[in-house]
């Protein structure tokens, strides 16, 4: 991937295009997902109107009932295998009656939308002083062809290459939202550090406490690697990919959080001597 070295000034404008570019880019996917929704949802029908008029042939047919020529009968299995291919219900689809594996896939590969969760690291990175001097950029875009110059190093990026959960990791895991949503979110994030070789370069257990400070968690925080490796003209570079766990948006609105941590305080006897049921669990209430 070529590199292009920009000014700091010029940096942030190219951040800013590439967030342009971002927006736009995930917006057409999220147009073409919902359109692949309503196909899928039109094929479904159609393939149940298909099966019950060859059906019906079928059980015309058994009843010695010739209310249809060869050809309309050909035409009618031609119409219902046509419609079972669009709709996916083939014999090689292993769960034809669950969520379709094209919305799944075309969900995976959604590209992300929103930079929540790196702009709450960034925040607390800022906040506990992690990196002194750094300029600090948080984005969703992809900036790894953008490389500063030499004189505005240290610059510090934390890129989001997914779009923010609304809930934690756990809850994004059981595929649910966090019962009072807009408050503590969950995403994969990579922290890049262009420095000068005086400057301090990227410690992982400093990171992992800045983000505790604020109530933020890291998945298997003692397990992150940093990739260091010059990219010439006297930088180095220093880059760390972690999923947070679960981080509080620096702007939440404080009436959100009042009403969340209201509804864990009220069910805190539950907590605190674990989950008492299968639906505890399912909320997540022993987490």
């Amino acid at each position: 991937m070529a590199t292009t070295k920009t000014t700091t000034k010029s940096f942030a404008d190219a951040i800013t295009a590439a967030e342009r570019d971002a927006a736009l880019k995930a917006s057409k996917a999220q147009t073409e997902l919902s359109e692949l929704r309503d196909n899928i949802e039109r094929w479904n029908d159609a393939y149940y109107e298909a099966t019950g008029v060859v059906q019906g042939m079928r059980a015309r047919f058994a009843r010695g009932i010739e209310t249809a020529t060869p050809a309309e009968f050909a035409e009618a299995l031609a119409a219902e295998e046509r419609a079972k291919l669009l709709a996916n219900k083939h014999i090689n689809n292993t769960n034809p009656d669950g969520e379709d594996p094209r919305i799944q896939r075309a969900e995976r590969a959604l590209p992300p939308s929103d930079k929540k969760v790196a702009k709450a690291v960034a925040s607390a990175l800022l906040e506990a002083n992690t990196f002194p001097a750094a300029q600090v950029f948080s984005t969703f875009a992809d900036v790894r062809a953008l490389v500063p110059t030499e004189a505005d190093a240290p610059v510090l990026i934390v890129s989001q290459s997914e779009s923010s959960w609304d809930g934690t990791y756990t809850d994004r895991q059981y595929k649910r939202r966090d019962i009072v949503p807009g408050v503590t979110y969950s995403a994969t994030v990579t922290v890049t550090l262009y420095r000068r070789p005086e400057h301090r370069d990227i410690v992982p257990e400093r990171i992992v406490r800045a983000l505790r400070k604020v109530g933020g968690e890291v998945l298997n925080p003692d397990s992150l690697n940093v990739l260091m490796r010059s990219v010439g003209d006297g930088l180095e570079k220093d880059e760390v990919r972690f999923t947070v766990k679960q981080i509080e948006d620096p702007n939440v609105d404080p009436e959100l959080k009042a009403r969340r941590d209201d509804w864990y305080a009220s069910r805190r006897p539950t907590l605190s001597t674990g989950p008492q049921s299968g639906m505890d669990i399912f909320m997540g209430l022993g987490r």
